[in-house]
């Protein structure tokens, strides 16, 4: 394996945890964003590792576009965390301020939107019938599953 594919999260394509330390190491002035996607080991755990990465992935694209015209490396860091880091030696806070603040606006008024997450409950819940008179409802998960999408 290339040292710099070592560099990128095999995921989203964004640099990785352990290039964002390196970086900070080697810097002597940095602005740092965290930004985490709410209730992700939920979603990684109800609907598994293929619509958890692709919710990752879309994350990331979000992410990608609201940096368009801006200097930040961005990383993911863990699970559901990404990091945006500017190493530049002016701190500008008109742009980190603004950057947060879009950042804020698009994640709370934006769905990810997953074709694979239908109206089916998620099989990891199927432990939970026990018989056919403690049946699930599923008007009730189809409506867990919308607040999940909303959440996203």
């Amino acid at each position: 394996m290339s040292y710099y594919k070592e560099l990128l999260d095999p995921v989203t394509h964004l640099r990785c945890y352990s290039t964002l330390m390196d970086e900070l190491d080697i810097s002597s002035s940095a602005t740092l964003i965290l930004v985490e996607i709410d209730n992700f080991d939920i979603i990684k755990e109800l609907y598994g590792f293929k619509v958890s990465n692709e919710v990752l992935v879309k994350f990331a694209a979000i992410l990608t576009e609201i940096n368009e015209n801006k200097n930040y490396n961005m990383y993911r860091v863990s699970a559901g965390e990404f990091a945006l880091l500017d190493c530049s030696e002016v701190f500008d806070t008109q742009l980190n301020f603004e950057t947060i603040e879009t950042l804020m606006e698009t994640f709370e008024d934006n769905e990810i939107y997953i074709p694979m997450l239908d109206c089916k409950p998620p099989q990891k819940l199927d432990h939970l019938k026990q018989n056919n008179s403690d049946k699930i409802n599923q008007e009730h998960l189809c409506e867990e599953v919308s607040l999940v999408r909303n959440r996203l």
